[in-house]
């Protein structure tokens, strides 16, 4: 009965710290990852060794810095190779994956998806939603949007069955109605703003769910002011710099070049911080794009489908 004791009270302390990152509390992330980590070396449980160290490397993932999370990666991969801690190998995967694609490192990405899909279902930290977000980000950086639209078929038709999702991932409601776009598919993008919408209603002391919502709206309304208050105002980096760039996208269509690149070299700034490299690369090429007028051009001819419709970065 005390080991069981134990147990819940790891796993009480583990989900209030997967929660606490969805909601961008960092502070409050922290010091419950703190607490975990010191009950694990306590208790010398080298089950849950690996738990603090992929736990503080979702949260720097998401909140940067990125050398911090490379080496809580480093120490639960150390802790990871002990035959006990295999409950959470998956966890592990899924991790690395996630910082790989992160630095767009894309084949060393695919290869921990490939091993992760060898590991037991259901396991602890590695939901089939996260899951399913890391393999959606990839497609999308190797083929384009229409193959990460393809992959997400079931999520676009009922993404009410996948409200975990949106909730686990609160920069994913953007994203979905970004590659829905981008594929051509407007009725899915504006179907998944409503729900995004929804969600930020039904959640509203959530600041990051909320400002999620409004992100996916304005994406489907072209809303350049709102994107642009989103990326001063976002709770969460990411969402800051995400917002950034689609208000710069938006002011290039629009012929505003200089707005645009102010707009372009805020996110990359942020994207810097976080050691997003692949995100940099990305801005760099819209900037380049940006001097040549080529981007404007792009935003309103580009086809949504085919060869034609990737851009220089993508094609690469």
């Amino acid at each position: 009965e005390r080991c069981q004791d134990k147990a819940a009270g790891l796993s009480t302390q583990l989900g209030m710290a997967v929660v606490l990152t969805a909601l961008a509390d960092v502070e409050g992330a922290d010091r419950t990852i703190g607490r975990l980590d010191r009950a694990v070396r306590m208790e010398g449980n080298v089950q849950w060794a690996a738990v603090p160290a992929v736990l503080r490397c979702r949260l720097s993932l998401a909140f940067g810095p990125a050398d911090e999370a490379s080496a809580a990666a480093e120490k639960a991969c150390d802790a990871g190779r002990q035959e006990q801690a295999t409950p959470f190998r998956a966890a592990v995967l899924l991790m690395l994956a996630q910082l790989s694609l992160n630095r767009a490192e894309l084949d060393t990405a695919e290869g921990f998806l490939e091993r992760l899909a060898d590991e037991p279902s259901g396991q602890t930290l590695c939901d089939g939603a996260s899951v399913l977000w890391i393999r959606a980000r990839l497609a999308e950086a190797c083929q384009g949007a229409a193959a990460a639209y393809d992959l997400l078929g079931s999520v676009y038709v009922d993404p009410v069955a996948h409200t975990r999702l949106l909730v686990d991932e609160p920069l994913s409601g953007p994203w979905l109605v970004r590659v829905a776009l981008a594929a051509g598919h407007r009725d899915a993008a504006a179907g998944m703003a409503r729900w995004a919408e929804h969600l930020a209603a039904l959640n509203r002391p959530c600041p990051t769910m909320a400002n999620a919502g409004r992100h996916a709206r304005a994406l489907v309304d072209h809303d350049g002011p709102a994107l642009e208050r989103l990326g001063t105002g976002h709770t969460h980096p990411g969402g800051r710099a995400a917002a950034c760039e689609d208000a710069g996208i938006h002011l290039a269509a629009a012929g505003e070049r200089g707005p645009s690149r102010l707009q372009f070299e805020r996110a990359m700034a942020i994207f810097d911080c976080m050691g997003a490299t692949g995100d940099q690369d990305r801005l760099r090429q819209r900037l380049s794009d940006l001097a040549t007028g080529s981007l404007r051009h792009r935003a309103r001819c580009r086809p949504v489908s085919g060869w034609a419709s990737l851009t220089d970065a993508e094609r690469r």
